[in-house]
């Protein structure tokens, strides 16, 4: 296994992760390959259906709250008000409650643009909103 910070360092400005056809370049994609690296089953759907469908087994589903925060390693989970209805998800780095921000490793972003190499981007404020929880593996 991985940490995240070499499998970041491996991925980084690349473009189409994923291991199926139909996740390839999307934000799930590069979610399930962290997944793979876990050593963990995979779940389908869409970005916003993940923390519905990941098994309680394996996950930790954590609901967004007013003074929650995810941990490095955990799998984040936007709403369908991001990705043009079809959420959004990335691996967290790392949240900081001072500043209300999360930063992430995500792929296609911009939503709905494939070809967007995976990269961090750093989320504050408004986009709690959107935030629906994260996974948090048990393992």
């Amino acid at each position: 296994m991985k940490t995240l910070y070499k499998f970041i360092a491996e991925l980084n400005g690349k473009t189409g992760i994923g291991n199926t056809d139909g996740n390839k370049g999307q934000c799930v994609g590069l979610v399930m390959v962290w997944i793979d690296n876990l050593g963990l089953s995979h779940f389908y759907g869409h970005a916003r259906d993940l923390f519905a469908n990941a098994p309680v087994k394996q996950w930790k589903k954590i609901k967004n709250t007013p003074t929650g925060y995810p941990i490095s390693g955990d799998i984040i989970v936007f709403d369908k008000t991001m990705g043009g209805g079809f959420g959004h998800t990335g691996v967290v780095i790392e949240s900081d409650e001072k500043s209300d921000s999360v930063t992430i490793f995500e792929q296609n972003n911009p939503a709905n643009v494939p070809g967007v190499a995976c990269e961090v981007t750093t989320y504050r404020g408004a986009y709690w909103k959107a935030v629906v929880g994260w996974l948090r593996p048990l393992k």
